[in-house]
């Protein structure tokens, strides 16, 4: 890597406290691309959020632990938010970042028919975050909710919207 490559990528995440993925199960593969491109020395923590299947387990935290030099662990009610440690959603639980820097975990309803709920997990880590978060969402048809993101933008977060190659379909039909 050249040097000027690595300064403009260290000053481009100066000043950043997180990283909040989300997408659906779908974006797995993404994820397997995304997290081996992070060095084992990464300083923030990376939140991954998907929706996935209420009986999901444990099976996705190690799956994307295959890929990626950092600690990965699945995210614990009240657990601290440490640096340089990738954190997967568990299923069947919506997660909220808490101002003190930690996780909470709650069974509220489903958010627009999910749990976890993306739009939960961005929205809590916004207001804690705000300025110093950095959030991806990985979609698979590269439609976003417009309202939501713009709210996002407001918060004063960087966000990043990706649709993963492999997983875009060749063509979408609006009915």
């Amino acid at each position: 890597v050249m040097p000027d490559r690595v300064d403009a990528r260290e000053r481009a995440w100066r000043g950043k406290d997180a990283v909040v993925v989300g997408g659906s199960l779908g974006a797995v593969q993404a994820l397997r691309e995304l997290l081996p491109q992070l060095p084992a020395d990464y300083r923030l923590p990376v939140i991954v959020v998907l929706h996935q299947y209420r009986h999901t387990g444990e099976s996705l935290g190690r799956l994307l632990a295959e890929h990626c030099a950092l600690p990965v662990s699945s995210i614990e009610d009240k657990a601290p938010i440490e640096p340089g440690r990738v954190y997967v959603s568990p299923a069947n639980y919506h997660v909220l970042i808490e101002p003190a820097h930690s996780f909470a975990l709650s069974i509220e309803p489903p958010v627009n028919f999910a749990r976890p709920s993306i739009d939960v997990t961005f929205e809590s880590a916004a207001r804690v975050y705000g300025a110093r978060l950095v959030g991806v969402l990985l979609s698979e048809s590269g439609l976003i909710d417009k309202p939501h993101n713009e709210r996002r933008e407001l918060d004063g977060g960087r966000w990043k919207v990706r649709r993963p190659r492999k997983l875009a379909p060749k063509s979408t039909s609006r009915r």
